[in-house]
C-alpha cells in the first residue's frame, strides 16, 4: 500500500511542476505579439480597443478587465488576432479568475426608486374635487327641476288705456273796446273818425282749429310720368303704401303712375330719370341724392322732399 502511494505521488509531482512552470495566458499573448512584430498600441489599433486592455490581458489583471463576460470577449479577439488556441487561453483565464462561472445578468439592472412628485398628488386632489363638485351640481339641478321655469318672467298683461282726443284749447279773443256806429259831429260839422288801429266790429276771429286743419296736407291724386334714359330700378308707392310700380324702368321707356299723394319714390339712379307732372318737370335736388340713389316724396304741386 505504501509503495502504491509513493508511486502515485511520484507520478503527480512532475505534472504539478510542469503546470507551475507553464506560461500563463498573459505571457503567451505577449510572446505571440512580440513574435508578430506588433507593439501594444498596434495590437490595440487592430482590435479597436484601448491600449490598456492589451496591457491588462498580458499582465493577467483580470479584475481590471471588469466582468468575466467582457474579459473573455477581449481574450478571444486577442487570441484570434495572434492565431493562438482560444479554448486553451480561456481555460487558463478561468483558472486565474476566482469565479470563472460567475457571469453577471445584465438584464437585471437595479433601478433607483423614483422620488414622488408632490404635484401629482395635488392633481389627483383637484380631479377628485372637481368631480365631486360636478356631481353635486347635477344633483342640485335634478332636485329642483322647476328652477329654470320659475325664474322665467311671465309678462303681465297691461290694460289698454283708451286714447282720447282732446279738442285743442283756443285762446280767448282779445278784449276789444266797442266801436260806436257813428261819432258825434264836432264843431263845424266835421265827423270825428275812430282812432287808427282800433278793431272794427266786423273783424272776425279765426279759430285755431280751423287754421291747423288748413295747414295739414290733403291727399290729392298725383299723376306722375317717368322717362328713363338708361335702365334704372324704380319703386313708386302712394300715400297709403300701395305699390304702384316695382320694376326696372328700361332705357327709352315711359311709365305713367297715379295715386293719392304725396307719392314715395325709390330711384336707383336719379340722374337718368326724368319726372313730369303734367307739363311740369320735377327736379330732384342733389342734396336728396346719395351717389345717385334717391328716396323722395313728390306732392301734387311738384314739391320734393326727403322720404321718411
Amino acid at each position: 500500500m505504501t509503495t502504491n502511494t509513493e508511486e502515485l505521488a511520484d507520478q503527480s509531482a512532475p505534472t504539478t511542476a510542469a503546470t507551475a512552470s507553464a506560461p500563463g495566458f498573459g505571457e503567451r499573448l505577449r510572446n505571440a505579439r512580440e513574435n508578430a512584430g506588433l507593439s501594444p498600441a498596434q495590437a490595440a489599433d487592430k482590435l479597436h480597443c484601448d491600449v490598456q486592455v492589451v496591457h491588462f490581458l498580458e499582465a493577467e489583471n483580470v479584475t481590471a478587465l471588469g466582468a468575466a463576460v467582457y474579459a473573455r470577449g477581449h481574450l478571444r479577439r486577442y487570441a484570434d488576432l495572434l492565431r493562438l488556441s482560444t479554448p486553451e487561453l480561456v481555460a487558463l483565464y478561468d483558472q486565474k479568475n476566482d469565479r470563472p462561472d460567475s457571469i453577471p445578468d445584465l438584464t437585471r439592472i437595479s433601478r433607483a426608486e423614483r422620488p414622488r412628485d408632490p404635484n401629482n398628488v395635488l392633481r389627483w386632489v383637484y380631479v377628485v374635487g372637481g368631480g365631486l363638485v360636478s356631481l353635486f351640481a347635477v344633483w342640485a339641478v335634478l332636485q329642483n327641476p322647476r328652477v329654470s321655469s320659475d325664474t322665467t318672467t311671465t309678462p303681465v298683461p297691461v290694460a289698454a288705456t283708451p286714447f282720447v282726443v282732446q279738442p285743442p284749447v283756443s285762446a280767448p279773443p282779445p278784449a276789444t273796446a266797442p266801436v260806436p256806429e257813428a261819432t258825434a259831429a264836432g264843431a263845424g260839422g266835421t265827423v270825428v273818425a275812430a282812432p287808427a288801429g282800433a278793431p272794427t266790429a266786423s273783424a272776425a276771429v279765426v279759430p285755431s282749429t280751423v287754421a291747423a286743419a288748413a295747414m295739414q296736407p290733403t291727399n290729392k291724386m298725383v299723376k306722375l310720368a317717368l322717362r328713363a334714359s338708361k335702365d334704372c330700378w324704380t319703386e313708386v308707392y302712394d300715400v297709403d303704401g300701395r305699390q304702384l310700380f316695382f320694376d326696372i324702368a328700361r332705357r327709352g321707356s315711359r311709365q305713367e303712375v297715379s295715386g293719392n299723394g304725396p307719392l314715395r319714390l325709390v330711384l336707383g339712379n336719379a340722374l337718368v330719370m326724368r319726372l313730369e307732372i303734367g307739363d311740369k318737370e320735377i327736379v330732384i335736388p342733389a342734396e336728396l341724392q346719395r351717389k345717385g340713389t334717391a328716396f323722395v316724396r313728390i306732392a301734387a304741386d311738384g314739391r320734393v322732399d326727403q322720404a321718411r
